[in-house]
């Protein structure tokens, strides 16, 4: 698998070159999604969101190269839309071709799936962002009841997808 890791973006020509050379076809011949997720921590994250999808940034980053087509896949999104919403749009990209076997999908939507779920539910109850508890705790009862859990169920379901995660990675990035 070929991957190309860059901190800004496409910013400047030879970055560019690489990623035709790893599309295999000019940029105005593919498709791809802009995945805007990781900007929102960061200073003017929801306008930093909205300049690199529109690509109204001082350099167009990914938006503005002149794709055949572009959409846009926010992650935080995903629990909450039916798959069959986005997964089809996400595997017709060429941006993914060859990125992830459909396998791989799968397990990292799957787990990032429930680990939404958890959060959510998370903040629902406790009021913010923070680790599951051990299944003995009234927070994590709580949390596998509102998920329709058993609490060592959810725990043990928990780790499953953990250690899959870590795997589809090891694969992804070996």
């Amino acid at each position: 698998m070929k991957l190309l890791l860059t901190s800004s973006g496409v910013s400047n020509p030879s970055i560019e070159d690489a990623l035709v050379d790893l599309l295999g076809k000019p940029i105005a011949d593919s498709s791809a999604l802009v995945v805007p997720t990781a900007i929102y921590p960061f200073p003017d994250g929801p306008g930093g969101a909205w300049r690199a999808i529109s690509g109204q940034s001082e350099s167009p980053f990914f938006s503005g190269l002149g794709w055949k087509s572009l959409g846009v896949l926010e992650l935080t999104a995903l629990p909450s839309i039916k798959e069959e919403s986005w997964v089809p749009k996400l595997r017709e990209t060429d941006v993914q071709e060859g990125s992830l076997t459909e396998d791989d999908f799968l397990t990292l939507s799957d787990g990032y799936t429930l680990l939404r779920k958890i959060d959510h539910n998370l903040r629902l109850i406790v009021g913010r962002s923070t680790r599951l508890p051990d299944p003995d705790h009234l927070i994590a009862k709580d949390v596998a009841k509102r998920m329709g859990f058993d609490c060592a169920l959810l725990h043990a379901r928990l780790i499953e997808k953990m250690k899959e995660i870590r795997a589809a990675y090891n694969r992804i990035l070996d």
